[in-house]
């Protein structure tokens, strides 16, 4: 069982760096049945990912970004999705008290709610994920 953040998400459907290890992770859970839980939220932030890889970056050409969007749109729809307005205020809590964004803190509240793992790849989480009480469901370089 992990939660899936945005910055993992994006690795699945994009090479860039550590998107092996997020699809290890996300496969060994996959094959094995274990539930991988999402905010609805992942879907947009995601997207808006791969569009600036697409738009003003023009690293992916039209054909690319489609595939990209045909494979997040599949990863979405097998993923549990957990309604914000139920973790809302300890997501605002979390953030209120590590300072961090109201979207990562999320992810971190339903890796809490759950006690699953979070796959995330995002530095401030990463970087802190010891002080945030959450773990990790990678092990990132120190």
């Amino acid at each position: 069982m992990i939660v899936l953040d945005a910055s993992a998400l994006v690795k699945l459907v994009l090479e860039e760096d550590n998107s092996d290890v997020a699809r290890a992770v996300y496969k060994r859970e996959l094959s094995s049945g274990e539930r991988i839980f999402v905010p609805y939220l992942v879907l947009s932030e995601s997207l808006n990912t791969v569009w600036k890889y697409h738009t003003p970056r023009k690293e992916l050409d039209d054909k690319e970004f489609e595939q990209a969007l045909n494979d997040l749109l599949s990863i979405f729809n097998k993923v549990e999705k957990v309604q914000e307005a139920g973790i809302a205020k300890l997501a605002s809590e979390i953030a209120h008290t590590h300072r961090i964004a109201v979207y990562d803190a999320m992810y971190i509240a339903i890796s809490r709610v759950m006690n699953a793992p979070l796959l995330s790849f995002d530095t401030p989480i990463t970087k802190q994920h010891k002080k945030l009480d959450v773990t990790l469901a990678w092990n990132p370089p120190n």
